[in-house]
């Protein structure tokens, strides 16, 4: 008594079976190098051209210190108002730094109402992700006001920079963007 074979050992459906496998197989490869070549490498090139420049690096730099002048003015109110609230009144008076630093230095752009406006309108994503870490690590895990405020600042940088560059100062990604 012979143990019954699956339907794909069968010598006609398992040399079916088997080329429909190398075939598959192949063509996953070739799917694979052509998404790796069509899709991945431009987004990739796009990410470089996007965060590895001049602009970004000094979106960086004024970063850090309105980061401290996030800490700095959150530490300040936090005398007068509850933490939570003082985090965002530091938050609003550096915008406001931020973004004459941003003009003037980064984007080399004149000072103006529409674009401070669309400046802070710019800047709700990242109000969203500093809300949420200063809740986090002010209240769940009991950091220092100035820490807790500087972690909190640098979360929401480089989605915060796409947006700012494109919406705000409308500047698309060029080559002399490049380092």
């Amino acid at each position: 008594m012979s143990i019954p074979k699956p339907h794909f050992f069968n010598e006609k459906s398992g040399l079916v079976f088997f080329v429909r496998f190398c075939y598959n197989t192949i063509c996953s490869v070739q799917h694979f190098k052509y998404f790796c070549e069509v899709k991945a490498l431009p987004f990739l090139k796009r990410l470089k051209k996007t965060f590895i420049n001049r602009k970004f690096l000094g979106f960086c730099s004024i970063g850090i210190v309105n980061t401290f002048n996030t800490a700095f003015f959150s530490w300040l109110a936090h005398f007068k108002v509850q933490e939570n609230v003082a985090a965002h009144i530091g938050f609003f008076v550096s915008l406001t730094i931020n973004y004459i630093l941003n003009s003037i230095i980064v984007f080399k752009s004149r000072l103006k109402l529409r674009k401070y406006l669309r400046f802070l309108i710019s800047y709700i994503p990242n109000l969203i992700i500093y809300t949420l870490v200063s809740f986090i690590t002010i209240n769940l895990w009991k950091m220092d006001q100035f820490w807790a405020t500087v972690l909190a600042t640098a979360a929401g940088g480089p989605i915060t920079f796409v947006i700012i560059k494109l919406y705000a100062f409308g500047n698309k990604i060029k080559k002399e963007d490049e380092c």
